[in-house]
């Protein structure tokens, strides 16, 4: 399990998630699991499926940070 800093009492977990899964964390996350998925055979809604091709020619286009 993850380690977790700790947080006041009372903190939301609304507020804990977002001071630790930044939003571009979570979209690499997805785009890479929605490519692996399609890989794999599994068929993505279209708009997933758009999204995953966006994602591979921005990766081909950009160098990695």
């Amino acid at each position: 399990m993850a380690n977790i800093p700790d947080f006041p009492p009372g903190t939301k977990r609304e507020d804990a998630i977002d001071e630790l899964i930044t939003d571009s964390d979570l979209k690499e996350v997805v785009l890479k699991q929605f490519n692996y998925m399609r890989i794999k055979g599994i068929n993505l809604v279209q708009d997933a499926d758009d999204l995953v091709n966006l994602y591979l020619s921005i990766c081909k286009k950009f160098e990695e940070k």
